[in-house]
């Protein structure tokens, strides 16, 4: 069986994964379920991801795979507590 070599592909594997949460979030810009102000967020946690991602090339190559999975469980938090707290349009 052959081994991904994570060292050389997990920085992409982190940006497919990242543009693959932007797919994620359309709804949410298109539907109105959030404000201008979360959508910002939601964008700013996008770019963020990027940002980290583009250090941890350098550095830790490999574990770029796991900032989308963060990215997701971020994302649907933020969506799950404005929704609820936030009373964002449901």
């Amino acid at each position: 069986m052959m081994r991904l070599k994570l060292s050389r592909s997990g920085p992409w594997l982190g940006v497919g994964g990242v543009v693959a949460l932007l797919f994620v979030a359309f709804p949410v810009f298109f539907q109105g379920l959030a404000p201008w102000w979360g959508i910002a967020l939601i964008v700013g946690f996008l770019l963020i991801q990027l940002v980290v991602i583009a250090r941890l090339s350098k550095r830790r190559p490999e574990l770029c795979v796991w900032v989308p999975a963060f990215g997701l469980v971020a994302y649907f938090s933020l969506l799950y507590v404005g929704l609820r707290w936030w009373n964002w349009a449901g």
